[in-house]
């Protein structure tokens, strides 16, 4: 039942992530999914995104921000994007994430990064400074008219940090798309179209 519920949950997310409409359906904000800090159903919905998006040849970067987390996190990050992403990619080696997820996504293709326990990243100002840094590149790549594919981000966290990171007006991605694994009427209407 759990794999059932997590793979349709991801199957619906995987397809509003890629329609063309996305950034009319606000998910150009981000999508963060509170999941009451259940690792079970975390990494299967994860693991069902991640396969989902390859198959559509979405490029796809996943992480965990915990394992990430020190003085140096935007340049880990970057590092981690480079690893996962850099061997589908031509042309020059970008030095910043900013033009790395420029570089990714101008030949139209979306990329995704999808990161498990990113409110880990609330507790620390490296972990802020990594937050705004993702919010700039996600408004510098879907925002210009005319650049090719767009940057979406999905992270996954305990439930009262994720309603904060996107109902807190201080915070880089308030007014984010908000859903929960464990509320069935979230899934249905903010999903399941």
């Amino acid at each position: 039942m759990l794999n059932n519920v997590s793979d349709s949950f991801a199957n619906a997310l995987c397809r509003n992530l890629l329609s063309p409409s996305v950034l009319d359906q606000g998910f150009q904000s981000g999508v963060f999914i509170a999941a009451g800090g259940n690792t079970p159903p975390e990494a299967a919905v994860l693991d069902t995104l991640t396969n989902n998006l390859a198959k559509v040849d979405a490029r796809v970067a996943r992480m965990c921000a915990e394992e990430l987390g020190s003085d140096d996190v935007l340049e880990r990050v970057t590092e981690a994007v480079r690893t996962q992403v850099m061997d589908t990619i031509w042309g020059r080696r970008p030095g910043g994430l900013k033009d790395l997820v420029r570089q990714i996504t101008q030949d139209g293709t979306p990329f995704v990064m999808l990161i498990e326990n990113i409110d880990a990243w609330l507790d620390s100002s490296e972990g802020v400074r990594m937050l705004c840094a993702l919010k700039a590149i996600r408004d510098a790549t879907n925002l210009p008219p005319g650049h090719g594919g767009k940057f979406l981000l999905v992270g996954i966290g305990a439930s009262p940090k994720m309603i904060a990171l996107t109902q807190d007006r201080s915070q880089a991605f308030y007014g984010a798309v908000y859903l929960t694994l464990a509320d069935q009427h979230v899934r249905s209407t903010a999903v399941g179209q």
